[in-house]
């Protein structure tokens, strides 16, 4: 009976988790995109050429490069790990919503730049956490926990297609600020998972797993990236759509990984996380390269399923850490790999600006589905998961 009571209590805290998480995920995630959506008018405002517009994604982008592994260390010698999520939802709510007191170019600048160390928080500290809870089922919680996170992409571009079309700037971005606040107080109510050290000698001898998922993650982040940052721009520019149409475009094309994560955790559970994370690195690029190949309308639905591959590997990487490492290394582990990912999201913008400036925007997205095929190549080369 007390054997009972305790698993009982113990799949509660599990649910109460990944509940928590999920909602903190779905607004983390959201407030990721509001630059993107923005962004068409941001150009307008200021004039910018698409390279100073990559500019202000990899500023916002930077941060992660030496904050994420600097935080999950931190994170981990300490054990304050819903405070960081808290202090991290809460930063990136207000500095989004600052960038509309902006007089110019420059003055953008330090407010992505915080918006983007609020961000960089958010992923690998609660995806420890979710490794921790679920470890017989953790393709299971990380594609849930991921779930969250899709809403969030892909419901946040609608609302803010339509309100900045109604209300302008000033009135959209209260949205960031409001959700960004709630999702810190929520974050706040987690339950603590694990204790407080870092296990330096599980990291050593990982880092050579770390490093390859790393620049799996570096080279899938830098597609994701370049493609997403410009999509919203692409619609408007090149299809001629309004700000609202491209809003409600670009949800979904994004929605599609509401269910793409959930299915890519249950078959990475069920037939290794290299080979799903393969395909799914193969087949994003492919549909992309199909988008570009293919006329309006039926091109979004390239992009769609584009989309829907894109997220299906998001939380494998994660996983694959999750199956090999020290749960005292988990997070510092985690905010390396992140750490990869946020040098692709500092390239990819840049890249991707700077080859449609000289190319045409189209031809600089298509160079970017080269990363997601290579990415695709060194999946094979990821080990199968240790029995810990």
């Amino acid at each position: 009976m007390r054997v009972d009571s305790i698993s009982t209590v113990e799949a509660n805290k599990q649910s109460f988790t990944l509940g928590i998480c999920s909602v903190a995920h779905f607004v983390n995630d959201g407030l990721d995109m509001v630059l993107p959506v923005i962004l068409p008018l941001l150009v307008s405002r200021y004039n910018l050429t698409f390279f100073e517009a990559g500019m202000i994604l990899t500023c916002y982008s930077a941060t992660s490069v030496f904050s994420q592994p600097l935080i999950g260390y931190i994170s981990d010698l300490t054990g304050y790990k819903k405070i960081y999520l808290a202090s991290g939802l809460t930063l990136m709510g207000l500095s989004l919503f600052s960038i509309q007191f902006a007089t110019s170019l420059i003055l953008i600048f330090p407010l992505t730049f915080l918006a983007g160390l609020g961000f960089s928080i958010y992923h690998p500290i609660s995806m420890s956490m979710i490794n921790t809870a679920y470890v017989e089922r953790r393709g299971f919680g990380l594609g849930f926990h991921g779930l969250g996170g899709s809403l969030g992409r892909g419901v946040y571009p609608a609302i803010l297609g339509v309100l900045l079309a109604t209300y302008g700037l000033s009135g959209s971005l209260l949205l960031t600020l409001a959700t960004g606040l709630l999702a810190g107080v929520l974050a706040l109510n987690l339950p603590r998972w694990g204790g407080a050290g870092v296990s330096k000698r599980s990291i050593v001898t990982s880092m050579n797993l770390i490093i390859l998922v790393g620049v799996i993650f570096l080279f899938r982040t830098l597609f994701y990236s370049g493609i997403v940052s410009f999509t919203p721009t692409f619609l408007v520019r090149e299809l001629k759509m309004d700000l609202a149409s491209a809003g409600i475009s670009t949800s979904l094309i994004l929605i599609f990984g509401v269910v793409s994560q959930p299915i890519g955790g249950y078959f990475s559970d069920k037939f290794g996380r290299r080979n799903v994370l393969a395909l799914s690195c193969l087949f994003m690029g492919l549909f992309l390269i199909l988008f570009l190949a293919t006329p309006y309308p039926i091109s979004l639905v390239a992009l769609s399923i584009s989309g829907f591959w894109m997220f299906l590997g998001f939380p494998l990487p994660y996983a694959v850490i999750g199956d090999h490492v020290q749960e005292e290394s988990l997070s510092t582990s985690l905010d390396l790999i992140s750490g990869f990912s946020g040098v692709g999201s500092m390239i990819g913008p840049i890249l991707v600006g700077r080859l449609g400036d000289q190319f045409g925007l189209g031809n600089g997205m298509l160079a970017a589905s080269s990363f997601a095929l290579a990415s695709a190549a060194l999946s094979i080369l990821l080990p199968r998961p240790s029995r810990r």
